[in-house]
């Protein structure tokens, strides 16, 4: 049986095609003051299920090498968890999976990752580089250096990501301090108040072309009429 901090509220991700059950930690009741990131929210399973949906819908490694994926937001980690337990269940190399949030989020976004680690990585013998990096949108820079020092991404995960006005720029700019033009990245937006949430929009389409993701592209049992997955690729400089 897995150890778990004594004050997390596990919650338990069961995959419909590969092997296994993802149990993480929740913080619902604020102990490590980690917000609204502490909780597993719908839009991190939506996407979750679309990788599981389709082998088509999962990203193609590059010539040569693995993937090397980041999520923004990581919250409880689910998302990017799911992400690379799918790479492994198809077969597809990673070179590494970077999972980040603010520094109150780190505690028990680590301890999923450990958790994940224990049951997926070392059991099967294999080796995944996964690690939970602090980020905050607004002092991005020097982290989003570092983090791209290594090679560029191939893949930005992003859910549930778009909630206050004051952290779209912010939001905005670090996605594009982590992506080249193929960079595939991946949004699930749950609409709340539209009118609000438009100038993300507005502000990602300078910088990004985006789509829709088509509903006979997802998990029927995975969709809701108020979540929206988007995938983007930054745009060429004119």
């Amino acid at each position: 049986m897995m150890m778990m901090n004594a004050l997390a509220v596990p919650y338990e991700y069961e995959f419909s095609k590969a092997e296994g059950v993802l149990t993480v930690g929740q913080d619902p009741t604020g102990v490590d003051k980690g917000g609204i990131g502490a909780t597993v929210w719908d839009s991190a399973l939506v996407l979750g299920k679309f990788f599981e949906y389709k082998r088509s819908n999962f990203p193609t490694p590059p010539d040569g090498r693995g993937l090397r994926a980041v999520e923004l937001g990581s919250g409880t980690g689910i998302l990017a968890l799911i992400f690379a337990r799918m790479a492994m269940h198809y077969g597809v190399p990673l070179d590494e999976v970077v999972l980040t949030d603010k520094a109150s989020i780190l505690p028990l976004l680590q301890r999923n990752v450990d958790v994940f680690r224990k049951t997926f990585v070392q059991r099967n013998g294999g080796e995944i580089p996964l690690r939970a990096v602090e980020l905050d949108w607004k002092n991005a820079l020097s982290t989003t250096a570092e983090l791209v020092r290594s090679g560029p991404f191939d893949v930005v995960l992003c859910s549930d990501c778009v909630h206050w006005p004051e952290l779209f720029d912010p939001l905005v700019s670090t996605m594009e301090g982590l992506t080249i033009p193929s960079t595939q990245v991946y949004l699930t937006y749950e609409r709340r108040e539209f009118a609000t949430e438009i100038p993300f929009f507005q502000r990602w389409g300078k910088s990004f072309a985006f789509r829709n993701v088509k509903e006979e592209d997802m998990d029927p049992t995975y969709q809701s009429e108020d979540i929206f997955v988007f995938t983007a690729k930054k745009r060429t400089a004119a």
